[in-house]
C-alpha cells in the first residue's frame, strides 16, 4: 500500500471506481430522484422545487456535499424543517468523521433522525409465527408503528451509515434523544425504523479502527477477501504522485496464503 507521506493528503481519492459499483451507485441515485419527484407531486399542484416546499420540506437533491448545501442544511435544522431531503451534514473534525448526504426527519420529541434511500430490499413478507415485525413510518410524519405483514431485513452497511449520520447530527446538536434511524428501500412504501443502540458501540469501535489506520497509528497488512474483486486497491492504479502498488502484487511477493484461501477481514485490513 502506498504511503500518504509520499503522495499527499487524500491521495486515495484518485482510485478508479469499479464499473459494477458505479452502476449500483447510479441505480441508487436514480431511485432517490424518483422517490423525491413522486413525493413532490404528492405534495400538491402549488409546490415548487425550490428550497422549501410542502410540509416545510427543505429540498437538497444533489449527490455531493458542498459549503452552500451544508449551510442550507444547518439553517433548515435551526428553522425546524419537518424534512430535509438530501441534507449535507458537515465534517466533524473532533471525531474525524467525514460529512455525508442523507435525509433528516424531525422527531416529535425534538431533534432529527437520519434516513437513507437505498436500492435493495429492507423487509420480507412476515410468515408463520415469526415475532419479528418491521417498525415503519412516514418520514414527513414520524410515527413508527409495527407492520404485522413485514419482517425487517437488517443490512450491516445501512446500520453503519445510519450510526455515522447520527453521530454527525449529535456533533452539531440536532440528534434525537435516542440513536435511531430509518431506511427507505425495496419491499415497503414506508421507511423502516432501526434502533441503533444495539450496534452503536461496535460501529464506534470500527470507526476508531479506521481512523487509527488513516492516521498511521495502526499497522495494516493486505489479505485477499471477497470484496477484493471490486476494490481498486487489489490491482493498484496510477495516482497523481505515481503508481499506487496494489495488494495483489504485495501478496504475490509474500506468497500469502490468502491468495488460495480468503483472508479474515476482522483480523487484518487492506486499508
Amino acid at each position: 500500500m502506498a504511503r500518504e507521506s509520499a503522495a499527499g493528503p487524500g491521495w486515495w481519492r484518485s482510485a478508479p471506481l469499479d464499473e459494477g459499483v458505479r452502476l449500483r451507485a447510479m441505480a441508487a441515485a436514480d431511485r432517490r430522484a424518483g422517490l423525491r419527484e413522486r413525493a413532490l407531486r404528492g405534495a400538491g399542484p402549488d409546490v415548487q422545487v425550490v428550497d422549501v416546499v410542502g410540509d416545510h420540506w427543505t429540498d437538497l437533491p444533489g449527490e455531493f456535499c458542498d459549503d452552500d448545501d451544508v449551510a442550507t442544511t444547518l439553517q433548515a435544522l435551526t428553522d425546524g424543517a419537518n424534512l430535509i431531503w438530501g441534507a449535507a451534514l458537515p465534517d466533524d473534525p473532533v471525531t474525524g468523521r467525514e460529512g455525508m448526504r442523507c435525509t433528516l426527519a424531525a422527531l416529535p420529541g425534538g431533534g432529527y433522525a437520519p434516513a437513507l434511500v437505498v436500492n435493495h430490499k429492507v423487509v420480507d413478507p412476515r410468515r408463520g409465527g415469526s415475532s419479528s415485525r418491521a417498525l415503519v413510518t412516514r418520514l414527513l410524519d414520524w410515527a413508527p408503528a409495527p407492520d404485522p405483514t413485514l419482517r425487517v431485513r437488517r443490512h450491516p452497511g445501512d446500520l453503519d451509515r445510519l450510526v455515522h449520520a447520527w453521530r454527525l447530527l449529535e456533533a452539531i446538536g440536532h440528534a434525537g434523544p435516542e440513536p435511531i434511524g430509518a431506511v427507505l428501500g425495496l419491499g415497503s412504501s414506508r421507511s423502516v425504523v432501526h434502533d441503533l443502540r444495539p450496534v452503536l458501540e461496535s460501529a464506534d469501535r470500527t470507526h476508531a479502527t479506521r481512523l487509527a489506520v488513516v492516521r498511521g497509528e495502526r499497522d495494516t497488512a493486505p489479505s485477499r477477501i471477497g470484496e477484493c474483486r471490486t476494490c481498486p486497491w487489489w490491482a493498484g492504479w496510477e495516482g497523481p504522485a505515481g503508481p499506487v502498488v496494489g495488494c495483489r502484487e504485495q501478496l504475490i511477493e509474500l506468497d500469502d496464503v490468502s491468495l488460495v484461501v480468503g483472508g479474515d477481514w476482522s483480523a487484518r485490513s487492506t486499508r
